[in-house]
Protein backbone atom coordinates (compact mmCIF):
# COMPACT_ATOMS: atom_id res chain seq x y z
CA UNK A 1 0.00 0.00 0.00
CA UNK A 2 1.64 3.42 -1.29
CA UNK A 3 0.48 7.36 -0.46
CA UNK A 4 -0.58 9.32 -3.29
CA UNK A 5 -1.03 13.53 -2.82
CA UNK A 6 -3.22 15.00 -5.08
CA UNK A 7 -3.71 18.90 -5.00
CA UNK A 8 -6.06 21.08 -7.40
CA UNK A 9 -5.41 24.20 -8.81
CA UNK A 10 -7.60 27.15 -9.45
CA UNK A 11 -5.32 29.51 -11.93
CA UNK A 12 -2.94 29.77 -9.99
CA UNK A 13 1.08 30.37 -10.62
CA UNK A 14 4.13 28.59 -10.26
CA UNK A 15 5.41 31.00 -7.10
CA UNK A 16 1.57 30.41 -5.61
CA UNK A 17 1.96 26.91 -5.84
CA UNK A 18 5.80 25.83 -4.56
CA UNK A 19 5.15 26.21 -0.78
CA UNK A 20 2.69 23.21 -0.93
CA UNK A 21 5.20 20.95 -2.88
CA UNK A 22 8.39 22.04 -1.48
CA UNK A 23 7.19 21.52 2.36
CA UNK A 24 5.46 18.20 1.05
CA UNK A 25 8.71 16.77 -0.10
CA UNK A 26 10.21 17.57 3.24
CA UNK A 27 8.07 15.00 4.99
CA UNK A 28 7.41 12.60 2.06
CA UNK A 29 8.81 10.55 -0.77
CA UNK A 30 5.45 10.17 -2.08
CA UNK A 31 4.48 10.79 -5.62
CA UNK A 32 2.19 14.01 -6.01
CA UNK A 33 -0.09 15.00 -8.70
CA UNK A 34 -1.56 18.71 -9.12
CA UNK A 35 -4.47 18.59 -11.03
CA UNK A 36 -4.99 22.24 -13.34
CA UNK A 37 -7.81 23.91 -14.24
CA UNK A 38 -6.32 25.42 -17.05
CA UNK A 39 -4.04 24.89 -19.98
CA UNK A 40 -1.73 28.27 -19.08
CA UNK A 41 -1.45 27.00 -15.49
CA UNK A 42 -0.51 23.68 -16.86
CA UNK A 43 2.01 24.64 -19.68
CA UNK A 44 3.62 26.93 -16.90
CA UNK A 45 3.86 24.18 -14.26
CA UNK A 46 5.29 21.14 -16.82
CA UNK A 47 7.89 23.95 -17.88
CA UNK A 48 8.80 24.73 -14.10
CA UNK A 49 9.30 21.26 -13.24
CA UNK A 50 8.07 21.71 -9.60
CA UNK A 51 9.39 18.78 -7.51
CA UNK A 52 7.63 16.37 -6.62
CA UNK A 53 4.60 17.81 -8.77
CA UNK A 54 3.74 15.91 -11.77
CA UNK A 55 1.40 18.38 -13.70
CA UNK A 56 -1.98 17.09 -15.37
CA UNK A 57 -4.31 19.18 -17.01
CA UNK A 58 -8.14 18.91 -16.17
CA UNK A 59 -10.24 21.20 -18.88
CA UNK A 60 -13.82 22.12 -18.27
CA UNK A 61 -16.03 20.32 -20.28
CA UNK A 62 -19.34 21.44 -22.24
CA UNK A 63 -21.58 23.20 -19.43
CA UNK A 64 -19.16 23.53 -16.92
CA UNK A 65 -20.24 25.12 -13.97
CA UNK A 66 -17.22 26.53 -11.88
CA UNK A 67 -14.03 25.30 -11.35
CA UNK A 68 -14.88 24.55 -7.86
CA UNK A 69 -17.75 21.60 -8.67
CA UNK A 70 -15.09 20.46 -11.79
CA UNK A 71 -12.80 19.76 -9.27
CA UNK A 72 -14.67 16.75 -8.22
CA UNK A 73 -15.13 15.24 -11.15
CA UNK A 74 -11.42 14.87 -12.20
CA UNK A 75 -10.21 13.70 -8.90
CA UNK A 76 -13.15 11.11 -9.35
CA UNK A 77 -11.32 10.52 -12.92
CA UNK A 78 -7.97 10.47 -11.54
CA UNK A 79 -8.29 8.15 -8.89
CA UNK A 80 -9.94 5.41 -11.51
CA UNK A 81 -6.23 4.96 -12.67
CA UNK A 82 -4.95 4.43 -8.79
CA UNK A 83 -4.15 1.26 -6.72
CA UNK A 84 -7.39 0.54 -4.72
CA UNK A 85 -5.75 0.22 -1.60
CA UNK A 86 -3.50 3.40 -1.83
CA UNK A 87 -3.72 5.96 0.70
CA UNK A 88 -4.68 9.02 -1.05
CA UNK A 89 -4.74 13.12 0.34
CA UNK A 90 -6.71 15.56 -1.14
CA UNK A 91 -5.78 19.07 -0.76
CA UNK A 92 -6.01 22.29 -2.42
CA UNK A 93 -2.97 24.36 -3.03
CA UNK A 94 -2.20 27.42 -2.18
CA UNK A 95 -2.15 27.66 1.04
CA UNK A 96 -1.61 24.41 2.33
CA UNK A 97 1.41 23.83 4.09
CA UNK A 98 2.80 20.41 5.35
CA UNK A 99 4.85 20.22 8.63
CA UNK A 100 5.19 16.38 9.04
CA UNK A 101 3.96 12.89 7.21
CA UNK A 102 0.05 13.93 6.60
CA UNK A 103 -0.48 10.21 6.06
CA UNK A 104 0.18 9.02 9.35
CA UNK A 105 -2.70 9.66 11.16
CA UNK A 106 -4.79 8.79 8.29
CA UNK A 107 -7.26 5.49 8.41
CA UNK A 108 -7.94 3.15 5.44
CA UNK A 109 -11.65 2.47 4.74
CA UNK A 110 -12.61 6.02 6.14
CA UNK A 111 -13.36 9.06 4.84
CA UNK A 112 -10.54 11.38 6.60
CA UNK A 113 -11.64 15.17 7.11
CA UNK A 114 -10.64 17.76 9.75
CA UNK A 115 -13.66 20.01 10.67
CA UNK A 116 -13.91 23.57 10.91
CA UNK A 117 -14.94 23.83 14.21
CA UNK A 118 -18.64 24.95 14.30
CA UNK A 119 -21.88 24.10 13.10
CA UNK A 120 -23.13 25.00 10.06
CA UNK A 121 -26.13 26.96 11.39
CA UNK A 122 -23.63 29.03 13.20
CA UNK A 123 -21.46 30.06 10.23
CA UNK A 124 -22.66 32.91 8.50
CA UNK A 125 -20.96 31.86 5.23
CA UNK A 126 -22.00 28.71 5.25
CA UNK A 127 -25.94 29.56 5.72
CA UNK A 128 -25.63 32.14 2.46
CA UNK A 129 -24.46 29.06 0.81
CA UNK A 130 -27.41 26.91 2.07
CA UNK A 131 -29.88 29.42 1.26
CA UNK A 132 -29.52 28.31 -2.40
CA UNK A 133 -29.38 25.08 -1.97
CA UNK A 134 -32.65 22.42 -2.01
CA UNK A 135 -34.37 22.86 1.25
CA UNK A 136 -34.33 18.69 2.17
CA UNK A 137 -30.26 19.37 2.52
CA UNK A 138 -30.51 22.60 4.73
CA UNK A 139 -31.25 20.45 8.20
CA UNK A 140 -28.11 18.17 7.95
CA UNK A 141 -25.64 21.21 7.32
CA UNK A 142 -27.52 23.25 9.84
CA UNK A 143 -26.55 20.70 12.33
CA UNK A 144 -23.93 18.71 11.89
CA UNK A 145 -19.77 20.71 12.44
CA UNK A 146 -18.96 22.34 8.59
CA UNK A 147 -15.94 19.85 7.20
CA UNK A 148 -13.53 21.27 5.38
CA UNK A 149 -13.11 21.00 1.56
CA UNK A 150 -9.60 21.75 1.18
CA UNK A 151 -8.06 18.61 3.06
CA UNK A 152 -9.92 15.05 2.87
CA UNK A 153 -8.24 12.11 2.58
CA UNK A 154 -8.71 8.19 2.25
CA UNK A 155 -7.99 5.18 0.21
CA UNK A 156 -8.18 5.32 -3.63
CA UNK A 157 -11.74 3.03 -3.65
CA UNK A 158 -13.23 5.14 -1.12
CA UNK A 159 -11.90 8.56 -2.37
CA UNK A 160 -13.10 7.39 -5.76
CA UNK A 161 -16.65 6.54 -5.59
CA UNK A 162 -16.96 9.59 -2.63
CA UNK A 163 -15.36 12.37 -5.50
CA UNK A 164 -17.76 10.74 -8.17
CA UNK A 165 -21.23 11.04 -5.17
CA UNK A 166 -19.67 14.85 -4.78
CA UNK A 167 -19.44 15.73 -8.33
CA UNK A 168 -23.11 13.92 -9.16
CA UNK A 169 -24.96 16.43 -6.73
CA UNK A 170 -22.61 19.74 -7.48
CA UNK A 171 -21.99 19.32 -11.10
CA UNK A 172 -24.85 21.92 -11.55
CA UNK A 173 -25.34 23.67 -8.45
CA UNK A 174 -23.44 27.03 -8.57
CA UNK A 175 -19.70 26.88 -8.42
CA UNK A 176 -19.59 28.49 -4.62
CA UNK A 177 -21.42 25.68 -2.82
CA UNK A 178 -19.75 23.14 -3.46
CA UNK A 179 -18.29 22.28 0.06
CA UNK A 180 -22.06 22.39 1.12
CA UNK A 181 -22.41 19.93 -1.16
CA UNK A 182 -19.30 17.82 -0.11
CA UNK A 183 -20.81 17.69 3.57
CA UNK A 184 -23.80 16.87 2.66
CA UNK A 185 -22.66 13.33 1.03
CA UNK A 186 -20.45 13.20 3.76
CA UNK A 187 -23.15 13.29 6.75
CA UNK A 188 -26.37 11.97 4.47
CA UNK A 189 -23.85 8.41 2.25
CA UNK A 190 -20.72 8.27 4.30
CA UNK A 191 -21.36 8.91 8.17
CA UNK A 192 -20.19 5.54 9.00
CA UNK A 193 -17.21 6.19 7.30
CA UNK A 194 -16.86 9.68 8.59
CA UNK A 195 -13.50 10.19 10.45
CA UNK A 196 -13.12 13.68 11.86
CA UNK A 197 -9.62 13.86 12.87
CA UNK A 198 -9.86 16.59 15.98
CA UNK A 199 -7.07 19.30 17.01
CA UNK A 200 -6.53 17.13 19.90
CA UNK A 201 -4.63 14.49 16.35
CA UNK A 202 -2.51 17.50 15.20
CA UNK A 203 -3.25 16.09 11.64
CA UNK A 204 -4.84 19.64 10.74
CA UNK A 205 -5.11 23.14 11.99
CA UNK A 206 -7.26 26.03 10.21
CA UNK A 207 -5.33 29.25 10.43
CA UNK A 208 -8.40 31.06 9.45
CA UNK A 209 -10.08 29.74 12.96
CA UNK A 210 -7.46 31.53 14.85
CA UNK A 211 -7.86 34.76 13.43
CA UNK A 212 -11.10 37.17 14.38
CA UNK A 213 -11.86 41.09 12.93
CA UNK A 214 -10.58 44.28 14.82
CA UNK A 215 -9.66 47.25 14.19
CA UNK A 216 -11.30 50.17 11.68
CA UNK A 217 -13.09 48.17 9.08
CA UNK A 218 -13.38 44.96 9.94
CA UNK A 219 -9.51 44.08 9.42
CA UNK A 220 -8.82 40.56 10.27
CA UNK A 221 -5.23 40.58 12.92
CA UNK A 222 -3.91 37.54 14.10
CA UNK A 223 -4.48 36.56 17.42
CA UNK A 224 -2.03 37.02 19.64
CA UNK A 225 -1.06 33.94 21.00
CA UNK A 226 -0.71 32.52 17.72
CA UNK A 227 2.01 35.00 16.31
CA UNK A 228 4.75 33.89 18.09
CA UNK A 229 4.42 31.02 16.34
CA UNK A 230 3.34 27.88 19.01
CA UNK A 231 1.23 26.45 16.29
CA UNK A 232 3.52 25.87 13.50
CA UNK A 233 6.98 27.32 11.94
CA UNK A 234 9.40 24.82 14.03
CA UNK A 235 7.19 23.38 16.49
CA UNK A 236 5.45 21.14 13.84
CA UNK A 237 2.75 20.82 16.14
CA UNK A 238 0.23 19.97 13.13
CA UNK A 239 0.74 17.75 10.04
CA UNK A 240 -1.01 19.74 8.00
CA UNK A 241 -1.36 23.79 8.05
CA UNK A 242 -4.41 25.06 6.26
CA UNK A 243 -5.51 28.69 5.38
CA UNK A 244 -2.59 29.95 5.19
CA UNK A 245 -3.50 33.16 4.07
CA UNK A 246 0.17 34.55 3.31
CA UNK A 247 -1.47 37.12 0.75
CA UNK A 248 -3.47 38.61 3.35
CA UNK A 249 -1.74 38.46 6.75
CA UNK A 250 1.94 39.23 6.54
CA UNK A 251 2.37 37.42 9.70
CA UNK A 252 2.44 34.66 7.74
CA UNK A 253 4.97 35.10 5.61
CA UNK A 254 7.84 33.33 7.58
CA UNK A 255 6.00 30.13 7.54
CA UNK A 256 5.75 30.26 3.39
CA UNK A 257 9.20 31.21 3.21
CA UNK A 258 10.49 28.33 5.68
CA UNK A 259 8.42 25.93 3.42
Amino acid sequence: MGNLLIGTTAKLTVEQVLPWARSFRKVSDAPAVMLCDDEKTYEALKESKVEPVQAMLWPAGPGHNGIFNHRWGAIHQHLQKVEKDTKVLVTDTKDVIFQRDPFEMMSPGMINVATEGHLGKYNPWVREQTARMPNVLRPTLDNNPVICAGVWGSDAATAAQFSGDVYDLVRDWPSDVEQNGMNAVLQLLYKDKLNAIPYARSWCAHLAQMYKPRGPAGRSEIIPEFRDGQMWSGNNLFAIVHHVWWWKWPELKSLVEAA
